[in-house]
């Protein structure tokens, strides 16, 4: 019983540090790419605009507004590519 509690406190921090990690690794990417034309939408902000085509909207003002969850893939797939630019880096050596 304890390991199963454990188990689950610990899936529960990792995804929570993934999620972080994540949204923190994209909110930078779409800062630093995005030219000022894109906006991200806070993780706890409360919003009565949504995006509306798969977490993207824009705004009246003609920004570009990310959902959390997407801005979050965002950043997982820069990790992603990056291990595996590391992969075929090492490979070649």
């Amino acid at each position: 019983m304890v390991e199963g509690v454990f188990e689950a406190v610990v899936q529960e921090l990792g995804e929570a540090v993934l999620q972080f990690a994540s949204y923190g690794t994209g909110w930078g990417l779409v800062k630093l790419l995005g030219g000022g034309k894109f906006r991200v939408m806070g993780l706890t902000t409360p919003y009565e605009f949504r995006p509306s085509w798969h977490g993207i909207g824009r705004t009246n003002y003609g920004l570009i507004i990310l959902d959390p969850d997407l801005t979050a893939l965002l950043g997982l797939l820069f990790w992603i590519a990056v291990g595996v630019a590391f992969v075929v880096w090492k490979n070649l050596e």
